[in-house]
């Protein structure tokens, strides 16, 4: 007889932590090879304020304008016609910087991790923030009636399985590998299947759902 797997009280999802881990990387190499270096051949300074700063969509075109203005203030005098061109200067860097800084900030919303500049000016996230972001993720504790459910459903897998079985050492019609529906699972419910369903869920659904059903007078049971 097939041995029943107990489920653990807790699975941690590796695959989605990978993902969330290579998201920031992602993003470090965006800032590192693409960002700073545009901006550097604007003449910008890049450290951490801009970054911070650059983390809206919009702050790209206040910062130019805020530049254009300290430009302009600087000079002792400025005719109209140099206001004019130096407007369409500061508008060309502007132009030029708009997409990689929309990039960044769509790359970028939503991580609430700090910015750091290492020793060798590149910059990266906070490796103590990373690490307690990431042992975060992907966490799924069981309770005693998903522990439960599991067990049954071996059970039935297992009989499935003896059921098809007996049928082709007695040449039946194959009733249990036509007509069950869990046939097309083959191998049997697996923990990482099982721990990607929030039974806990579905049952607060379907408790909202009798709820209205009884305010209403209709029964679900007649859908």
């Amino acid at each position: 007889m097939t041995q029943i797997i107990n489920l653990p009280n807790t699975v941690i999802n590796e695959e989605a932590r990978a993902e969330e881990l290579q998201r920031f990387h992602d993003i470090e190499q965006f800032i590192n090879e693409i960002l700073v270096p545009a901006f550097e051949k604007e003449g910008f300074a890049v450290d951490i304020e801009l970054l911070e700063a650059l983390k809206t969509e919009r702050a790209i075109a206040e910062i130019i304008r805020n530049k254009e203005r300290e430009y302009v203030l600087s000079l002792p005098f400025c005719p109209n016609e140099e206001k004019v061109r130096i407007r369409k200067v500061f508008d060309a860097v502007l132009g030029r910087l708009e997409g990689v800084c929309t990039d960044y900030a769509r790359n970028i919303k939503g991580v609430k991790l700090s910015l750091i500049q290492a020793g060798n000016g590149r910059f990266c996230f906070n490796p103590e923030e990373v690490d307690k972001c990431i042992s975060s993720i992907g966490i799924r504790r069981f309770r005693a009636e998903e522990k439960k459910l599991f067990e049954l459903y071996q059970k039935l897998y297992t009989a499935y399985r003896d059921c098809r079985d007996y049928e082709k050492e007695q040449g039946l019609r194959p009733f249990a590998g036509n007509q069950l529906w869990f046939a097309r699972f083959g191998q049997g419910v697996t923990v990482e299947e099982f721990a990607k369903w929030d039974l806990f869920r579905l049952k607060q659904i379907s408790s909202r759902l009798e709820e209205r059903f009884e305010r209403t007078g209709v029964s679900s049971i007649n859908l």
